[in-house]
């Protein structure tokens, strides 16, 4: 009975203000993140910081500009396959230089699907640069 109306007492108690944040902010492991004073940051309000500036519209774009870019050079490398199968079978040599093609933009298309870490890290620098620039902005 005791432990259960200390329970509700602690839900009815106001929570207790944490320190402001002190910039610069700096990640420590994904998802752990720290500010200036050592003070252990969660990655969702480093989100929440980060939706006051443009960062995160900045992140949505280059995430589907990438996408685009992925997805339409997989799309080009099976069509460039393609010909290159039917015009082997016609025995013509321009299926040559298509093969030669073909590879070319699967090795760019394997080469964007493969650079997806380094992306997000990118993305999440600048998520953290944004939720420095709310910290910093003066009032």
């Amino acid at each position: 009975m005791i432990t259960a109306l200390l329970a509700v007492a602690a839900l009815a108690a106001p929570p207790v203000p944490s320190d402001p944040l002190v910039p610069p902010l700096d990640e420590v492991d994904h998802p752990r993140y720290e500010d200036a004073n050592g003070q252990p940051i969660d990655w969702r309000e480093i989100r929440s910081l980060a939706a006051k500036s443009d960062a995160r519209r900045r992140v949505r774009g280059r995430r589907l500009g990438r996408n685009v870019l992925r997805f339409s050079f997989a799309g080009l490398t099976a069509l460039e396959v393609w010909g290159t199968v039917r015009l082997a079978n016609r025995g013509n040599f321009f299926a040559v230089p298509l093969a030669v093609q073909a590879a070319a933009t699967g090795g760019a298309a394997i080469l964007l699907w493969t650079q997806m870490p380094g992306d997000r890290r990118e993305d999440r620098a600048i998520l953290l640069n944004g939720a420095e620039s709310v910290l910093v902005k003066p009032r």
